[in-house]
């Protein structure tokens, strides 16, 4: 079956490429929905919810070792509502850090971003990011 979130966090906490590959397959289950969600709370919806996906999706990535897996004993539901509040909490504090840079830079916005190309792939530049361990943030 489908590895898990805790067994997809452990690879990509392992990073290399075998890390990416989780990551991929991480990023596929969960895009979407944080995507929705996203835009359903107040202030995230009015930023840009496109590149705080794919932000929270690169801290995620960076800050694997932190996640604490979901009970084995919930339902597979549970589960990924539990990884969801995860992923919501990572991008509400992104969503604050850059509230604060655009009051101190006092800049309006910056270029959208595109989540994902048209075949549904990660797009190059999160994974080049990822690989060269860009703009890397312990969340502790």
């Amino acid at each position: 079956g489908e590895a898990d979130d805790g067994e997809l966090f452990a690879v990509m906490a392992g990073g290399g490429e075998a890390g990416l590959a989780a990551f991929g397959i991480f990023y596929r289950r969960y895009v979407d929905n944080l995507y929705e969600r996203t835009c359903q709370i107040k202030g995230l919806a009015e930023a840009d919810p496109e590149n705080i996906v794919q932000e929270t999706m690169m801290q995620a990535y960076r800050a694997a070792e932190t996640f604490k897996p979901p009970d084995a004993s919930l339902s597979n539901a549970a589960k990924r509502n539990k990884t969801l509040a995860w992923l919501l909490k990572i991008a509400r504090r992104l969503h604050l850090q850059e509230l604060r840079k655009l009051k101190a830079d006092s800049v309006n916005g910056f270029e959208p971003l595109e989540i994902e190309d048209e075949n549904g792939e990660i797009p190059q530049f999160v994974l080049d990011n990822l690989r060269n361990g860009e703009g890397y943030h312990q969340m502790r």
